[in-house]
C-alpha cells in the first residue's frame, strides 16, 4: 500500500449517478466539489500496479485531495479468477481502505469493477464506489468501420457485465473481445517496452486485429502501461 498525502484538505461530494451515464456537467460539478482541501482521503484499488495509471490521473483532476493506494499483489491477477473470488478479494481490500477512514473507494480495475461492483455498494452502504469499465461507448462512437476490438482480462472478456455494455452502447457495431494476460504480467514484471514486450502484444492482439477493427479498447487498467 502507498499513502499520497496533500497538505490541504476539503469535503468530497458525489451525484449518485450510474458511472457509465454521467454527463461532463454532472463530472464537473463533482469536481469542482473537490477543489480546494480534502479531510478524508479517496481509497483507490487494483489486483497489482494497473490502478497507478487511474490514480495518477485523479491527482491530475483532484491534486487538493489525499489517496491511499492498494495494489492486492499477492492475488494478482483477477483476470484468472472466478467472479466468487475477485468479489471476496475486493471486499476485503474495501473493508481494508473503509477502516483507513477513505470516503470514496475508486475501483480502478476493470474485472473488479465488472465482478464486484454491485455486491461492494450492497455491502459498503456509508462508502460511494466509482469503477471503471471498459470504453466500449467511446469506441463505439469513435470506428469508422462498425468494428471495434477489446483487449481484457480473460475473466473481463467473457463478463456477462461487457456483453451488457456492448448490448447497451454498441448497438450495431461488430465487438471482438479477447484477453490479454500477459500483458498484465509484463506491467506487474516492469517491462513496458523493447523488442520482447512488442513481439507479446503482437501476439496478445492478434486475435481482433485479424477482424480488422479500426479502434481497441485498452479493457484493462495495467495496459496503457504497455507500449503499442
Amino acid at each position: 500500500m502507498n499513502y499520497w498525502n496533500q497538505d490541504v484538505e476539503q469535503r468530497h461530494k458525489t451525484q449518485p449517478a450510474r458511472d457509465s451515464e454521467r454527463s461532463p456537467y454532472t463530472l464537473d460539478q463533482e469536481k469542482s466539489g473537490l477543489s480546494g482541501t480534502a479531510v478524508a482521503p479517496i481509497g483507490v484499488f487494483d489486483s497489482g500496479a494497473g490502478g497507478l495509471t487511474i490514480l495518477s490521473a485523479l491527482r491530475q483532476e483532484l491534486p487538493y485531495e489525499n489517496y491511499i493506494y492498494f495494489g492486492d499483489t499477492a492475488h494478482c491477477p483477477y483476470g484468472v479468477r472466478s467472479d466468487a473470488e475477485i468479489t471476496e478479494l475486493s471486499i476485503q481490500v474495501c473493508r481494508f481502505l473503509i477502516e483507513q477512514g477513505v470516503k470514496l473507494i475508486v475501483v480502478a480495475c476493470n474485472t473488479a469493477s465488472q465482478a464486484a461492483l454491485n455486491n461492494l455498494r450492497a455491502t459498503f452502504t456509508s462508502v460511494r464506489f466509482v469503477g471503471v469499465v471498459p470504453a466500449v461507448k467511446p469506441a463505439a462512437r469513435a470506428t469508422k468501420k462498425g468494428r471495434i476490438g477489446i483487449a481484457a482480462t480473460n475473466q473481463a472478456a467473457k463478463a456477462i457485465y461487457l456483453q451488457q455494455l456492448i448490448d447497451e452502447f454498441a448497438g450495431g457495431i461488430q465487438a471482438y473481445a479477447v484477453g490479454c494476460p500477459e500483458l498484465v504480467t509484463l506491467v506487474e514484471q516492469g517491462e513496458f517496452d523493447g523488442p520482447g514486450v512488442e513481439e507479446t502484444v503482437k501476439q496478445a492482439l492478434q486475435p481482433i486485429i485479424r477482424e480488422d477493427v479500426d479502434v481497441i479498447v485498452l479493457g484493462c487498467t495495467h495496459f496503457p502501461d504497455t507500449h503499442y
